[in-house]
């Protein structure tokens, strides 16, 4: 797992040229990406290779008249364990979540404000997540940072991502629609014509080219499902924004990123992803049907969610 680094003139004396030349040598740094890293209080980074993390600890003692050298504590646990504390530490996140999420169930119901009610709930389901993991990510304890976090914050400073983010998706799906279509008019093209020319009707040819299609678009879809983490981890590299937002979702079916969900250091993230949600998503309307569990499948919703914040941010962390 990669180890973030903070490293600050202990001195202010001390000419940038120096920390520069301690990341150089180090890690390799160049240094058209140490004036885009260098902030006014230095330079956080994270470092992946355990040999370079030793040299900086031994140049951190060796010249701490010269540099400050810090470094993040590893969180305890893995993802479901710091999901569970995390949903334990802001117990007033949670409630006022599962309020809006009640709201907006309800003023979905009402036709016309219902659709604009739906609309503004995506977009704030998805800049909640990345609410949560933007901040996470640059937090030294998971803990500590959650309880900083304010629901108002979400439309403050996410909900623009957030809109990306649903109108990413949206322009995927009609794209999707398209893509659907084409294969449609294809599959069943060949597969009429085989029956034509062997039966004289309609028969198997077709219905199995249906078939195949329908299987093509179901394993699409599980892909998508699967590949999440990688796009909010994607996502809040950098803080997110409207425009940040929408061009990662466009970007899902770029090679690049095909690519790297289908990386070894990847595979166990998607993979224990696609497991919660499935099971998730079977408990939530299991306990949604009646009203007196209802505020269960509130908690397992929100659980979800916190838990897709703290899979985006471990991998970046481990990647």
């Amino acid at each position: 797992m990669a180890v973030k680094v903070k490293i600050e003139k202990a001195n202010p004396s001390i000419p940038d040229d120096f920390i520069f030349s301690v990341l150089s040598s180090t890690i390799g740094l160049s240094k058209e990406e140490f004036e885009k890293l260098k902030g006014e209080k230095g330079i956080s980074i994270y470092v992946k290779d355990e040999e370079a993390v030793n040299k900086l600890k031994l140049i951190a003692q060796k010249h701490s008249s010269l540099i400050k050298i810090e470094f993040e504590k590893t969180a305890e646990g893995g993802a479901f364990s710091i999901t569970n504390k995390l949903v334990r530490s802001n117990v007033g996140l949670a409630l006022s979540w599962s309020a809006l999420v009640v709201v907006f169930t309800l003023l979905s119901m009402v036709p016309i404000l219902g659709f604009f009610v739906n609309f503004l709930s995506g977009a704030f389901y998805y800049g909640f997540v990345l609410y949560v993991a933007y901040s996470l990510k640059d937090g030294d304890s998971f803990e500590e940072k959650i309880k900083e976090l304010k629901i108002g914050d979400v439309f403050r400073e996410y909900l623009g991502a957030g809109f990306g983010m649903s109108l990413g998706f949206f322009v995927l799906s009609l794209l999707g629609i398209a893509v659907l279509v084409v294969f449609g008019i294809i599959f069943g093209s060949l597969g009429a014509f085989s029956d034509i020319i062997t039966y004289g009707d309609l028969r198997e040819g077709f219905t199995g080219s249906m078939i195949a299609l329908s299987v093509l678009i179901l394993l699409v879809v599980m892909w998508l499902v699967y590949a999440i983490p990688l796009l909010f981890s994607k996502s809040i590299r950098e803080k997110p924004d409207f425009g940040s937002a929408f061009m990662e979702v466009l970007k899902m079916f770029t090679p690049s990123f095909i690519g790297e969900s289908f990386s070894g250091r990847y595979v166990s993230v998607g993979g224990i992803w696609s497991l919660i949600i499935t099971v998730g998503m079977i408990a939530f309307f299991l306990t949604f049907v009646f009203i007196i569990t209802i505020p269960v499948s509130l908690l397992i919703l929100y659980w979800m969610n916190l838990f897709l914040a703290v899979l985006s941010v471990l991998y970046i962390k481990k990647s």
